[in-house]
This record gives C-alpha cells, structure tokens and sequence, in this order.
C-alpha cells in the first residue's frame, strides 16, 4: 500500500468489508489482495460489485475469485475478450 498507515487504512477497511459481507477477513484479504496485483482498486467499490455479482451465483469464495481473476486478466489486457465473459457468466 505505500506506506505502514496506508497499510492500517486498508486493512480496516478489509475488516469492516468482511462484516458487511458473507466473506472472512482471509477470503477479503486474497481478494483485495489478488485485484491489487492487477492494478485495480479494491476500495473504489470494484470488490463490493464483484462481490455483489459472485454472491448472486452461490459458490461463495470460488465464485469471488473466479469472476476476480478474470477482471484483472481483462484489465491487464486493457480489452474484454469472449473467453473473460464466458467465464465470468
């Protein structure tokens, strides 16, 4: 994150995600973890859709990574192709 306060401000927020959502702190944390990796920002409400759209197919934490890495296999291709969609639906 940049910096040890960053790092603080991150992980509370992590925290606070994972009581609002049906996910732990560890299922969060690999989460935002993997989207940062990609470059994207978890906080700027990216995981709380992707959350909201992996809660709607049921499969809980496989769901949530599964449709994680296939935006931030996009996103470092700066395109959306067939096989991210599909994977995604």
């Amino acid at each position: 994150m940049g910096s040890s306060a960053a790092g603080e401000q991150a992980f509370a927020w992590i925290k606070q995600f994972a009581v609002d959502t049906p996910y732990s702190v560890e299922q969060t944390t690999r989460a935002f973890v993997m989207m940062k990796n990609f470059g994207l920002d978890p906080m700027d409400g990216t995981l709380k859709k992707v959350s909201d759209a992996a809660s709607m197919y049921g499969n809980g934490m496989e769901s949530l990574t599964r449709i994680t890495m296939q935006l931030g296999q996009a996103w470092g291709k700066g395109k959306l192709q067939a096989e991210d969609i599909n994977v995604m639906v």
